[in-house]
């Protein structure tokens, strides 16, 4: 495996910039973590008692509290009441938090499976030990299939900066997070729409259209305390929802949207607006760009036209849209987080963003807040570099418009369980002994050639399919009934079939559905069969 540039780090190194990567995710974060203060022996400072500011972990809100703490025991959690995003308040879940701390059956030290899963065996280590095997097993399966392939996971806890900061340092840049799967296309579609993801600003809104969100059940701090308080002082919410939810239940009015048609229902909202010139005209003209294209897009989009694909009435879709109008700029369409995701998810949040932008709410008491940024200290970090890493993460090229630093759990995962799938690590391209091997640059994928017929007279698989670690290279005669390549073809269907190409006899096989790119192959020529790409042809 290659080492890193500038040498080799070693177990007590790793940890040492993995403990900076603590601090710096410490002093990115609104508080320390609470941790578990264990009643102590005597003389061993466990006496503390006071108070302890914190930030509640028992969910992704991150809601402000603080900890009584007696003889070194937490024995109660209040809220913060100079908390602004919990606004002074702590729920039942957070209340619970002292006993995540002393739950008898938590874990409290490390423990190694000895028997079979499910057996219960587990011997004790120390934490020395359990330091030393990780760092064995992480070692050992980066020498076997590169710094990147190990993916590393975050949550929605406090440690997901140090999560990312952790792989770095290792070397792997597959990482996935809570953002990567709950709040992808929210903030997908509302970044190319305004550039920024926004705060919305309901405690001073007057008209909401929730779609899909279910803010009395599935708490947000503090959007679920300022829709009670903002309703509580008149303002009208509206639910489309196909459940009859809590958020329902309290709303002015709720529509039972058909599932998967929110997109229709705000394109005729921006129909509506536009087409009776009920949008901000000052703000388009300032502060938009396409407007005009804008315009002619959604003039197909009627009310009476969403009306037969969301299942609500005409009337209401256009009562909707200028009530919305009326109470601008102290309006929204909420941004929410996520619902049920479809495919095309990102720009059903788009359409979002662009009914919000014709309310002209941007930046507006009442409407969407862009979010002011605290500026944190950070900690440099000289992270490894290994050469034999693949050129790109493990879901690389499955959808636009990812982010690079967190990528899509659907995909990434996918990428991960299908055993046979080419993840562009270039083992097949340096493995070769004859150095055809190489990577087209606009899909990073490998190319094949017809140099290994020395060593299929010999015996030998071509060394690019012995060297695949996913096996995305398949060795084989077509015309084999009991080849890999015939199996493929006539059970699983995973190759196309096109005319031959003259002179040719190559005999590696890619999976159809290998990244970006479809591999071809036919039958109709003796013995070994070319393939290659539908859109691109070799000579």
């Amino acid at each position: 495996m290659s080492a890193k540039i500038n040498g080799m780090i070693s177990r007590r190194g790793f940890m040492k910039l993995t403990g900076a990567a603590v601090a710096c995710a410490a002093a990115g974060g609104p508080a320390r973590v609470l941790h578990a203060l264990v009643e102590k022996k005597e003389g061993t400072g466990g006496n503390q008692t006071g108070d302890v500011f914190s930030a509640c972990d028992m969910c992704f809100n991150k809601c402000g509290l603080i900890a009584r703490v007696e003889g070194g025991v937490v024995k109660k959690l209040d809220p913060n009441p100079k908390s602004l995003k919990s606004r002074g308040m702590l729920c039942a879940r957070g209340n619970a938090g002292v006993k995540q701390l002393y739950d008898p059956d938590r874990l409290k030290y490390p423990l190694l499976r000895k028997g079979q899963r499910g057996e219960g065996k587990w011997q004790r280590l120390s934490w020395d030990q359990a330091l030393d095997h990780a760092a064995g097993q992480m070692e050992k399966i980066g020498q076997q299939y590169t710094r990147c392939g190990f993916l590393f996971m975050a949550g929605t806890d406090m440690q997901s900066t140090f999560v990312h900061r952790f792989a770095e340092v290792y070397g792997s840049y597959n990482v996935i997070s809570h953002e990567s799967n709950c709040l992808l296309s929210r903030n997908r579609a509302f970044l190319d729409t305004f550039g920024e993801v926004p705060t919305p600003d309901i405690i001073h809104c007057k008209y909401i259209i929730m779609p899909g969100a279910n803010r009395f059940e599935a708490l947000v701090t503090p959007d679920s305390i300022d829709l009670m308080t903002a309703m509580q002082d008149g303002c009208k919410l509206v639910v489309l929802d196909p459940r009859f939810t809590k958020t329902a239940a309290l709303a002015d009015e709720w529509f039972a949207i058909k599932p998967g048609t929110d997109m229709a229902f705000f394109l005729a909202i921006a129909h509506v607006l536009i087409s009776e010139n009920l949008y901000d005209q000052k703000f388009i003209a300032e502060k938009t760009y396409g407007f005009d294209e804008l315009r002619a897009h959604v003039q197909k989009y009627t009310s009476e036209w969403a009306a037969k694909e969301t299942e609500i009435p005409a009337r209401d879709i256009r009562r909707l849209a200028r009530a919305l109008a009326a109470a601008a700029p102290a309006a929204m369409v909420y941004p929410g987080r996520r619902s049920s995701d479809y495919k095309d998810s990102t720009q059903i949040r788009r359409s979002y963003a662009i009914v919000n932008a014709l309310l002209g709410n941007w930046d507006k008491q009442g409407g969407l807040i862009l979010p002011k940024k605290i500026k944190t200290g950070s900690i440099p970090v000289d992270a490894p570099f290994y050469e034999d890493n693949p050129e790109d993460r493990v879901d690389a090229g499955r959808a636009q418009m990812m982010f690079d630093e967190e990528g899509s759990f659907k995909h990434t995962r996918d990428a991960v369980i299908d055993p046979q799938k080419c993840i562009g690590c270039g083992n097949c391209v340096t493995a070769c002994p004859y150095g055809a091997r190489y990577r087209d640059p606009g899909t990073r994928q490998a190319d094949k050639c017809d140099f290994c017929r020395p060593r299929l007279a010999r015996g030998e698989e071509p060394a690019c399919v012995v060297t695949c670690p996913t096996k995305a290279r398949t060795f084989g005669d077509l015309n084999d009934p009991q080849s890999e390549v015939s199996r493929m073809v006539k059970e699983e269907k995973l190759v196309r079939v096109t005319a031959p190409h003259v002179d040719t006899r190559p005999n590696i096989y890619y999976h159809k559905g290998t990244r970006l790119l479809d591999w071809a192959v036919t039958p109709t020529l003796p013995g070994n069969v070319h393939m290659e790409r539908e859109f691109w042809e070799r000579s």
